[in-house]
């Protein structure tokens, strides 16, 4: 159901991803009950890093979900023709470990959703602990942007509607966030 290649090294490699994401949950199902879960769609993603000769790490990523679906329990169905995500991001690369992020920037687009975030400032120290100070531009169907949240935010009950245009900043961090100068 999925193939993924790769080659390389800390200081520079490339890795690609495919998948038939129906195939998934046979997969998976023989090891955890996923009741009546369904999920569809095919995935296609890359990544790319390099160090230059100075210790600065590079990475690009992109991956595309086509025809997406996801139904399970407690979820609004998500749905999606045409997903696309892009990643990029630059640091310091140490002896055996990235030691600083100096920028990155993350766009997640599907029909007339999108959403922008870009790192404002270098995070140094990093773990799961870090906060990303980031700012962010938000639009398109509230309900969508619902959707693929859930998966990764309780929302409960929540339902929305209507459209969102949104733009801000903030401090983004695993334990808790900032929001600001939301528009």
């Amino acid at each position: 159901f999925a193939s993924l290649r790769g080659s390389g090294t800390l200081a520079e490699g490339t890795l690609r991803a495919d998948a038939h994401l129906n195939k998934l949950p046979a997969a998976i199902g023989r090891l955890i009950d996923l009741g009546d879960s369904r999920l569809a769609g095919t995935l296609a993603a890359n990544l790319k890093w390099s160090k230059n000769a100075g210790d600065v790490w590079k990475a690009t990523a992109d991956a595309r979900v086509k025809q997406f679906e996801l139904q399970a329990e407690q979820l609004a169905p998500w749905r999606e023709d045409d997903l696309q995500v892009t990643a990029e991001a630059t640091g310091l690369l140490g002896q055996s470990t990235l030691e600083r992020v100096d920028a990155a920037r993350l766009t997640v687009a599907s029909a007339a959703d999108r959403l922008e975030v870009e790192l404002t400032e270098p995070v140094s120290k990093l773990s799961a602990q870090s906060a990303w100070p980031a700012r962010f531009l938000l639009r398109g169907d509230l309900a969508a942007w619902a959707a693929r949240l859930q998966p990764f935010v309780p929302l409960g009950e929540w339902r929305t509607s209507g459209e969102i245009d949104a733009s801000g900043s903030g401090r983004f961090a695993a334990a808790a966030s900032e929001l600001a100068d939301i528009k």
